[in-house]
């Protein structure tokens, strides 16, 4: 059955392809949309686009496997690494279960303007070549809008690991 992934933010859609970084723009981390985040005053509150257990968790992204299996990453920002948590709140810790529309990062633009950093954020299915998505085909969202449906149409790889950390350690995920 196809998961819903919903809006972090409100904001205009933007394809993947088109996000000025080449880790995302080419789809190496998996397929998703992005946003360019609407002004709200002096913050942005970003919201878990779908239920599941927090796996993994820092200043500018974070990851939530789904009920389905499904890794799927919010990344605040482009460069934004290297903030190293300036401007950044989070709401929650990792390994927390989150439901679809829990607010996950408060974060202040301006602090990424004056870093030089771009505030588009990348949502991605992580797993390149696993998923399938299909896009609602907005072209502006607000927050819990529906952005894609995640169809499980791939095969996946079978884990030979029988320990319950194998399945989706967060080590498994390179976040940009």
């Amino acid at each position: 059955m196809p998961e819903l992934v919903c809006a972090p933010c409100a904001g205009q859609v933007i394809d993947l392809a088109q996000t000025p970084d080449p880790v995302f723009a080419s789809r190496s981390v998996g397929d998703g949309i992005a946003l360019a985040p609407a002004p709200s005053g002096n913050s942005v509150t970003m919201l878990a686009p779908v239920s599941g257990e927090v796996i993994r968790l820092l200043p500018h992204a974070y990851v939530i496997l789904t009920e389905g299996g499904q890794a799927v990453m919010t990344h605040i920002g482009i460069n934004t690494v290297r903030l190293q948590g300036e401007g950044f709140i989070a709401h929650l810790e990792q390994g927390q279960q989150v439901s679809q529309g829990q607010p996950m990062i408060t974060y202040r633009p301006e602090i990424l303007r004056e870093h030089g950093c771009i505030g588009i954020c990348p949502v991605v299915v992580l797993g390149r070549g696993l998923h399938t998505i299909r896009s609602v085909n907005p072209t502006s969202v607000r927050p819990g809008d529906p952005l894609f449906y995640l169809l499980d149409d791939q095969p996946q790889p079978a884990n030979t690991d029988p320990s319950p950390a194998a399945d989706h350690s967060s080590e498994q995920y390179f976040l940009p």
